[in-house]
């Protein structure tokens, strides 16, 4: 091999090195900027039948292989119910507009047996979300019903009427207004396609874009 052969091989061997060298600091570029999903498999979710505001019977289960979301509201809420109500219908909304509304489900069920109808129930939806799709759903149910899937879920609420002192309240409530008529904790479930939950979202100051990654993750197990 002459010294221009050698010339050569030596500016080949220098591309691919630089080209490699490319490859592998985008890759960790990339790894450093999207954080890693952690998931949690915390239990595994119990099935519920509650009805919607149309009076149907809706099954947890009727959701299986899809990821599912899972949270409870009251309508006379004064604090962050509306906020994750919105929250989660902004997320339906956006696999919705991606052609991905079959990959998941969201079910807000309305725990405030006492107060709320399903014709309320029925506005309160329409008011949170302009897209009507099997895959969102409304739910309302009895008080037997509602207390079951409470605790079946690890989901603490209490009329306010019940607590004889403010500095009792359950530690995970996040609301503060004295006027409500719940005192409740604010989660949204995230539930894989094999009914595991996964991750918690706690209180109101989780950003929709980390619950899209670990949705986003999740459709693709």
């Amino acid at each position: 091999m002459d010294s221009t052969e050698k010339k050569v091989v030596a500016i080949g061997l220098i591309s691919l090195l630089a080209v490699v060298g490319s490859i592998a600091g985008t890759i960790l570029y990339q790894q450093m900027q999207e954080p890693e999903v952690q998931l949690e498999n915390l239990w595994a979710a119990k099935d519920f039948t509650l009805r919607n505001y149309n009076n149907e019977s809706i099954s947890f289960s009727d959701y299986a292989s899809k990821v599912r979301l899972v949270t409870f509201v009251y309508l006379k809420c004064p604090d962050g119910c509306s906020l994750i109500s919105v929250k989660l219908a902004q997320t339906f909304s956006r696999y919705f507009e991606l052609g991905k509304a079959e990959d998941i489900a969201i079910l807000t069920i309305d725990f405030d047996y006492v107060h709320d109808t399903s014709n309320e129930l029925k506005e309160f939806a329409e008011t949170i979300s302009k897209i009507e799709h099997k895959n969102q759903q409304f739910l309302y149910g009895s008080e037997e019903e509602i207390k079951q899937v409470a605790l079946d879920w690890k989901f603490f609420f209490s009329p306010i009427n019940s607590t004889t002192h403010l500095n009792e309240l359950n530690p995970d409530h996040d609301g503060g207004s004295h006027s409500a008529l719940w005192v409740h904790q604010f989660i949204v479930y995230l539930v894989d396609k094999h009914g595991q939950v996964q991750k918690l979202f706690t209180g109101l100051e989780w950003d929709n874009s980390e619950l899209y990654r670990y949705i986003d993750y999740l459709i693709e197990q």
